[in-house]
This record gives structure tokens, sequence and C-alpha cells, in this order.
């Protein structure tokens, strides 16, 4: 039972840290940084850049819903693609 209520308490932090809501947590931080990235690509309209942000949107979403290190790896490469160009 003590084993359950330490691996429950691991839970809630984790979630509370991640955030209840895309607002909150480190889901809050994130999408603030994107919309910030998004506003700025709007100002310098270049489809290369536009796709690999959509690229690592859709590898952010990935993890999300499997939360598989291969998205993890797939949104690092993606990221240093982008800062390239």
């Amino acid at each position: 039972a003590r084993a359950y209520g330490e691996t429950f308490l691991v839970a809630v932090r984790t979630a509370e840290e991640m955030g209840y809501n895309e607002k909150e947590g480190l889901q809050g931080t994130l999408r603030a940084a994107v919309h910030g990235i998004e506003s700025k690509l709007k100002e310098y309209p270049d489809l290369p850049l536009a796709v690999s942000m959509l690229t690592m949107r859709r590898r952010e979403k990935d993890f999300i819903m499997r939360v598989k290190p291969k998205y993890v790896t797939a949104m690092a490469e993606e990221h240093e693609k982008f800062r390239g160009l």
C-alpha cells in the first residue's frame, strides 16, 4: 500500500509539472514559446521554415499521444534542421 501511495504521489507531481491543461505547467510554457515563434514566422514568410515548424508540432503531438522516445529524437532532428534554415 505504501509503494502504491508513493507511486501515486509521483504521478500527481508529474501531472502538476506537465500542467492540467494546455495553458499550465510545461505545456503552457511550450505553447507560449511556439506561439511566439509562429508570430515571428508570420513576419518573415518562408515556406521551409513554416514546414519545419509544422513538422516539429507534429512530432510534439506524436510524443504527447504515444510517449515514445523515437518522437523525442525526431523532434531534436527537426529542431536542428529548423535552426539551420
